[in-house]
């Protein structure tokens, strides 16, 4: 079996809002939050507009790829990535504590806080350099 198109990051970041959303919805509700495993959880975010990937390949990559690198994607709002992180126990090395000055007491109260990815404005890489000049 071959390997297909890579993902890129805007469907990356699609991924994480729709495991976002997930996440805060099972929190307002005071679920337990669902590990996201199956390609039943995905059959919402296959459906929208523009997304042409399969519900199990959705569910694969965010298993196999995406959460084992959560906590360094780029271009991702760092509350959202802590309240996914949170939610599915992703571990946080030391050097990415280190790295991004997270304190513990910053990762608990995360998920107290009601963020929401969709309203925050993720730039792309042009946008970033382009602020950076300013």
């Amino acid at each position: 079996m071959g390997r297909g198109k890579a993902y890129t990051p805007e469907e990356e970041l699609a991924i994480l809002e729709y495991v976002f959303s997930k996440v805060k919805n099972d929190n307002d509700f005071g679920l337990k939050s669902s590990k996201l495993t199956r390609k039943d959880d995905w059959t919402d975010l296959e459906k929208k507009p523009g997304m042409s990937r399969t519900a199990a390949s959705l569910a694969n990559h965010y298993r196999r790829h995406m959460q084992n690198r959560l906590y360094s994607i780029e271009g991702a709002d760092a509350e959202c990535l802590m309240v996914i992180g949170k939610a599915h126990r992703v571990q946080m090395t030391d050097k990415k504590k280190d790295g991004n000055s997270m304190e513990k007491s910053k990762i608990d109260s995360v998920d107290e806080k009601k963020t929401n990815c969709d309203d925050k404005k993720t730039l792309s890489g042009s946008e970033k350099n382009q602020e950076r000049e300013k």
